[in-house]
C-alpha cells in the first residue's frame, strides 16, 4: 500500500511494529507520546500509519530525549491543568 504523497508506505499496526522491529505495545506507547497515525483504529477500523511520518517522528523523539526535552502526555497535561485550577 502506498500513500498519495509517495513518501513511505501506509501500514497497519502489526506491519508498523514489524517494520521498526518493536513490539506492538511499544508502538502503543509511541502513539500515547504523539506518534502520528493516518487513521486511528476502532471497532472494525484498523490503525494505519505512514512509515515515513513515523520514522520522522521517531527521529525527532530520539533527538528530544537526547537533548533532555520531555514531552508531556495528555494525561500529564490534564493533571497540570487541574492542579493549576485548584490553586
Amino acid at each position: 500500500m502506498s500513500n498519495k504523497v509517495g513518501r513511505g508506505r501506509n501500514l497497519n499496526r502489526a506491519e508498523m511494529a514489524d517494520y521498526f522491529g518493536i513490539a506492538m505495545t511499544t508502538l502503543d506507547d509511541w502513539v500515547r507520546r504523539g506518534c502520528p497515525a493516518v487513521q486511528r483504529g476502532s471497532r472494525g477500523k484498523p490503525w494505519t500509519f505512514n512509515s515515513a511520518q513515523v520514522a520522522a517522528w521517531r527521529e525527532n523523539d530520539i533527538r528530544s530525549e537526547a537533548a533532555g526535552v520531555q514531552v508531556a502526555t495528555a494525561d500529564e497535561l490534564k493533571r497540570r491543568k487541574l492542579e493549576a485550577e485548584t490553586e
